[in-house]
């Protein structure tokens, strides 16, 4: 299977290649691209959590749903009432979810640095993105009055000081585990580091994101979930494991398509934008407490 490295940094060549055209249809063609990454990968590399859930916890999917519908609808709740602290939570939790997706095949970090580790290499990242397309984010928020506000948190000045320190941390922690590496390993996730800075400083906020997001994160996930369901279940191929994806997939897409619908022709009194937030970060994080448990088993495991 194709690894999740190579295919970012092969579209991100063919991108860089690409960056002295210029014209309208380019800027299109990243949009259509942006948006075939997260719909291919993005969205289905969490589609069989209620599965992942019970075949980690031997629960029952009652329970699942239950507790995930729950901090779904938790989510929503905070985001009405303290919209900035939900923005914040959000971005941390989504720190320390990515970080631990690109480091969960390292058993032997300890478990007291495995936190700092995830949550400063998770900072660094978004810092990164918000600082390098500040003007991209400054014109997002300021094009609806129900997130104007939330550029408070998008300070420059504040942005290359969290970057600057989440960084060091990242390489003070990374130096003291370094035994937890080989060389090799050390030295591709120093490239790998770089080549997502540097992604996200060359690319729009929107396609950045999503080459990152779709690759190393989401195709990641998913290797990792083939994977682990294949020790778990009988018979299960690669035709077998996408049929699971597909229905919650679906009902994703569809669900994001209605909400978006709903406030285009103001039905509901949320920009597109906001409700693009809000429904992001309830679903992040459930996910990510499903996959703490998953990368818990793994660790167990190994």
């Amino acid at each position: 299977m194709l690894k999740p490295s190579k295919i970012f940094i092969v579209l991100n060549a063919l991108l860089l290649a690409g960056l002295s055209l210029s014209g309208a249809w380019y800027l299109e063609y990243q949009f259509y691209l942006a948006v075939i990454l997260v719909v291919l990968f993005g969205i289905p590399h969490g589609a069989i959590d209620h599965i992942l859930f019970v075949k980690n916890t031997k629960s029952n999917y009652l329970r699942f749903y239950g507790l995930y519908l729950s901090l779904i609808a938790l989510i929503f709740v905070l985001w009405l009432l303290i919209p900035l602290t939900s923005m914040v939570f959000f971005l941390v939790i989504s720190a320390y979810h990515f970080g631990q997706s690109q480091f969960s095949k390292y058993t032997l970090v300890t478990k007291k640095a495995r936190a700092i580790l995830y949550i400063s290499w998770g900072v660094s990242i978004l810092s990164g993105l918000s600082f390098y397309n500040y003007n991209e984010l400054a014109e997002l928020f300021t094009s609806s009055t129900d997130i104007v506000n939330l550029l408070e948190l998008f300070q420059p000045q504040a942005l290359i000081v969290v970057l600057f320190l989440s960084s060091i941390c990242f390489f003070v922690v990374l130096a003291y585990n370094y035994k937890a590496f080989s060389i090799k390993q050390l030295g591709l996730e120093f490239i790998l580091f770089l080549l997502i800075h540097l992604c996200f400083y060359f690319h729009s906020l929107l396609l950045g994101f999503s080459l990152y997001f779709a690759t190393l994160h989401s195709f990641q996930v998913l290797k990792e979930e083939y994977k682990f369901l294949n020790s778990k279940v009988k018979y299960l191929n690669m035709a077998s494991f996408l049929t699971k994806l597909l229905p919650y997939t679906i009902i994703s897409l569809v669900g994001i398509t209605v909400m978006l619908c709903l406030s285009h022709y103001q039905i509901i009194p949320f920009s597109k934008t906001l409700l693009i937030f809000m429904s992001i970060s309830a679903l992040t994080l459930p996910h990510s407490m499903v996959m703490e448990n998953f990368y818990s088993t793994l660790f167990r495991s190994k």
